[in-house]
């Protein structure tokens, strides 16, 4: 093989296995990806299914840093969203090509779940966070984001630290071509719901920087009309069991109860859908719902539940201000909202269900768009630098980044 640098590391923080979030999804994606350019890939994962098996890739459960380091001194090229000092010092001195995976704006998301919490507690917090980014920043060879305003954000702070053009290309999450063809209705076993409903998805976990409350109130207008409609939140809980419960989840399910909507025409399912399950669950639903805050995180988020509307051909429903929002008002696959706006929510939902023509030009638009986030090409920039892979000449390993990272990281643990 003629490549200078064979051995891929992937690095996944989150839960591998048949419940997978988010992050596990793309990084088992773009490993898979990578396999079949023809490296040799391995992915680790701190909490990993025992019978869990991918073909063509070695999995490793890499519980410490120590186990990390050791695959991280086995490989030519290492991809992480995260990493602490310690590996990426050690990535450094053994000269390994570190590609940092930006796509997920961790800092905006712990902003909103940490609004509430007492300012030195949540200023120690940020900072702590705010010091590793930087530490990565510093020591990339190559980086990962999912949007051009992503791109742009990272961009900026890489000129801060005096470091050059062209570090950072745009890998988006992707899709699947292929979809589980499963019509089997699943949503009328559940109690309440009958075999015609009309099933509106929230698709995805609920977090604490999203509005899962405007639904709901829509729900309320909704159902004056309609009273097939049936609100779904799809996951209530997250797989990974490290992770701090979202408050979001209580205050969603008790305004339902309060509206009278719970178990009625509002549903939390329980635990979180299984990977090779979750198409059946988009399949047989009718449109895609999602709702977010005027904030940071929503102007630089790319929602991945908004793809698995698009794979499985769903109008969405969605609050204005991010990536996807801007997405669907351009190529007209459903309609966007003003933020925390319940009515006009309502009449989104309702133009939907009742305008037939409407929604089925909404579907056709849909087919002509999702290709371009199939994986394969999403991952294109990626496997185009590990074919010709490079070091940064512009790395930097200052002091005072490393001091700081360590000092609030202290800070935090007090």
């Amino acid at each position: 093989m003629a490549n200078k640098a064979d051995k891929i590391l992937f690095i996944c923080h989150d839960v591998l296995g048949r419940k997978i979030s988010g992050v596990g999804i793309r990084y088992l994606n773009l490993a898979q990806e990578t396999a079949c350019a023809g490296y040799q890939v391995t992915l680790t994962s701190p909490i990993m299914e025992d019978n869990f098996q991918l073909k063509g890739i070695k999995l490793v459960s890499c519980k410490t840093a120590v186990n990390q380091e050791k695959e991280i001194l086995q490989s030519d090229i290492v991809v992480a969203s995260i990493l602490s000092l310690k590996l990426i010092k050690s990535a450094l001195i053994n000269h390994k090509i570190l590609i940092f995976d930006l796509y997920d704006p961790i800092i905006f998301e712990q902003q909103e779940r940490l609004k509430n919490t007492p300012l030195l507690t949540r200023k120690i917090k940020l900072a702590q966070i705010a010091s590793q980014l930087q530490l990565m920043l510093a020591s990339g060879d190559y980086f990962l984001c999912a949007s051009h305003i992503q791109r742009d954000w990272w961009q900026m702070y890489l000129d801060k630290m005096g470091r050059g053009q062209n570090l950072i290309s745009v890998v988006p999450f992707g899709l699947q071509k292929n979809i589980k063809d499963n019509k089997q209705n699943i949503y009328h076993k559940i109690k309440g719901i009958g075999k015609n409903d009309k099933i509106i998805l929230w698709g995805g976990g609920i977090y604490d920087w999203l509005d899962p409350i405007t639904p709901i109130k829509a729900m309320a207008e909704v159902i004056k009309q309609r009273k097939d409609a049936k609100l779904i939140f799809l996951s209530s809980t997250h797989p990974n069991p490290a992770l701090p419960k979202m408050d979001m989840i209580e205050k969603a399910i008790t305004f339902a109860e309060k509206l009278q909507l719970y178990n009625r025409f509002v549903y939390f399912l329980p635990g979180w859908i299984a990977y090779e399950e979750r198409d059946n669950y988009f399949q047989n639903a009718y449109l895609g719902i999602c709702a977010h805050f005027d904030n940071l995180e929503t102007k630089y988020a790319f929602r991945t539940r908004d793809l698995d509307y698009l794979k499985a051909e769903l109008p969405i429903v969605t609050t204005k201000g991010d990536y996807f929002a801007n997405l669907v008002e351009a190529e007209k696959i459903g309609l966007s909202v003003d933020f925390e706006k319940a009515r006009a929510m309502a009449t989104a939902i309702l133009k939907l269900l009742q305008d037939k023509k409407f929604y089925n030009s909404c579907q056709k638009n849909i087919v002509k768009i999702k290709s371009r986030f199939y994986w394969p090409n999403v991952a294109k920039p990626l496997l185009e630098f590990c074919r010709y892979p490079k070091r940064a000449q512009d790395k930097k390993r200052p002091f005072w980044l490393a001091a700081k990272y360590y000092f609030y990281k202290i800070l935090a643990k007090l």
